[in-house]
């Protein structure tokens, strides 16, 4: 089983100290708070991978209760409140789930029913959520959805052949941009122009 460990660098690339030991098989999914203090991560374990955050003065990891056999990919609200991330059963991300970061035992459901439900970002002022999903049929998917609006629908923002493995907010929230292989990094507007096309915006 592999073993690595998570750690600070510098922008030459210089290692500057370790963040994890090293002793958890498989760290993945790291994300940096935006207090730039707490970095929350996944690791395998025997019955599927586990949330993990490391907190500042802490020489080890603290493993954060959730009870789903597949965890990965968490991703932090712009405010360090919230942290969301995909989960599942066998290996499967067919859900995405909402920790509040206050005690880190309450959770919600945000979106489920997915085929492979995986959280991009959080727009700045906190109220709608990136994501990306695979439909067999139309391939893999960029949705919104408004997480302050009641029995809100997720919306589709863009279409994408190749795998998007990120899509993030400008800092203003009125663009998204993502990667594409065909056509490299691709800005859209947001929210969405009525004629634009889904997976049609302009390429940087």
């Amino acid at each position: 089983m592999l073993f690595r460990s998570i750690a600070w660098y510098d922008r030459t690339g210089q290692r500057i100290s370790a963040v994890t030991s090293g002793n958890l098989a498989r760290d993945r999914g790291a994300a940096l708070a935006p207090d730039g203090k707490r970095i929350a991560f996944t690791a395998a374990a025997p019955a599927g991978n586990t949330l993990w955050l490391q907190e500042p003065g802490s020489s080890a990891p603290s493993q954060l209760p959730f009870a789903a056999s597949t965890v990965d990919f968490p991703v932090w609200s712009s405010d360090g409140r919230w942290l969301f991330f995909s989960a599942g059963k066998n290996r499967a991300h067919d859900r995405l789930v909402r920790m509040d970061t206050a005690t880190f035992s309450k959770t919600d459901i945000v979106v489920t029913g997915g085929t492979d439900l995986v959280a991009s970002g959080v727009s700045p002022d906190g109220k709608t959520l990136l994501y990306r999903d695979v439909d067999p049929k139309e391939g893999h998917l960029i949705w919104t959805l408004t997480m302050d609006q009641p029995n809100a629908k997720p919306v589709l923002f863009a279409k994408t052949k190749p795998r998007p493995w990120t899509a993030q907010f400008s800092p203003d929230a009125r663009w998204v941009a993502y990667p594409s292989p065909e056509r490299g990094i691709v800005v859209e507007s947001f929210p969405p122009q009525p004629s634009q096309v889904p997976g049609f915006g302009y390429r940087r």
